[in-house]
């Protein structure tokens, strides 16, 4: 694989040894949309020559990182650098360049430089904030997701109130990650992820019938994952419903049966166990 270099002027002085880390493919990568250049701004010192040319390169380079083009991505980043090796935008789609690699390590330092350039950068926020929650760090997550969703005009701005839901729930706060759910679907409505989390922290709040309504609104615009078909069949046993039981749970072993959510139907539940009763152990 031939690696992308840096233009002389944003590389490290000191490049760390780059680690083979395989790219996650997951849910959360989906909500790292690129952006293109509607982020770009204008750099005081260019001509509104340099400003258009080094917009388009910059533009290119994204939807090259996007199809997964290396090459074709760093000869327009280097073009870009050539017109303005400091600028936060360029920064930031070397991380982005980086993190297509799976090098996490690379893409946190040009992060930084972004964020160092240009403190205010929704954007650079976002996606920082999501390879920190990847990376495992969910505090250092939580603080630029709060930036990335407090900007009114971000286009990101649901993903972020997302993420930081995800944040709060894992950090303890259930009533502000039930928060975060619920504005991130209000600004956009077809998230179904927000939708299934929010269903689970209701579930862990005892709210057994508004988790069943968040759980049904996602499987309206999802797939069935062993996850949300395991809260599904916890839920109708609350609730006392032997026909959704019967359908989550034939569902769950049929299309997950070697998941550890269908081992825990079976020793919950029993392999084949038609008589609902309400557990008092809920997970």
């Amino acid at each position: 694989m031939i690696r992308p270099v840096a233009a002389s002027a944003i590389a490290p002085s000191a490049r760390p040894a780059r680690r083979s880390l395989p790219v996650a493919k997951s849910w959360l990568l989906a909500l790292l949309l690129l952006g293109g250049c509607a982020n770009l701004t204008a750099l005081g010192g260019l001509s509104a020559t340099e400003q258009t040319s080094l917009d388009n390169r910059l533009a290119l380079a994204l939807r090259y990182i996007e199809a997964g083009n290396r090459d074709m991505a760093n000869i327009h980043l280097r073009k870009a650098a050539e017109i303005a090796p400091q600028a936060a935008e360029l920064h930031h789609a070397y991380a982005l360049l980086y993190q297509m690699e799976g090098d996490s390590e690379l893409a946190g330092q040009f992060f930084q430089r972004a964020l160092q350039a240009r403190p205010d950068y929704t954007l650079a926020h976002y996606n920082y904030g999501a390879l920190h929650y990847r990376r495992g760090d969910v505090a250092a997550a939580r603080s630029h997701m709060l930036i990335a969703s407090g900007d009114l005009a971000s286009e990101r701005r649901p993903q972020a109130l997302y993420i930081l839901g995800l944040c709060e729930h894992q950090l303890g706060d259930r009533s502000a990650a039930l928060a975060a759910y619920q504005r991130a679907v209000q600004l956009a409505p077809q998230l179904a992820p927000a939708y299934l989390a929010a269903a689970q922290v209701l579930f862990e709040q005892r709210q057994w019938q508004p988790a069943l309504a968040q759980l049904q609104r996602y499987e309206q615009l999802a797939a069935p994952t062993a996850s949300s078909l395991w809260l599904e069949v916890q839920l109708a046993a609350l609730l006392d419903e032997p026909d959704l039981f019967a359908s989550a749970s034939m569902a769950l072993r049929n299309l997950f049966p070697n998941s550890p959510q269908t081992e825990s139907l079976r020793q919950r539940f029993g392999a084949e166990r038609a008589v609902l009763q309400e557990s008092s152990d809920v997970q």
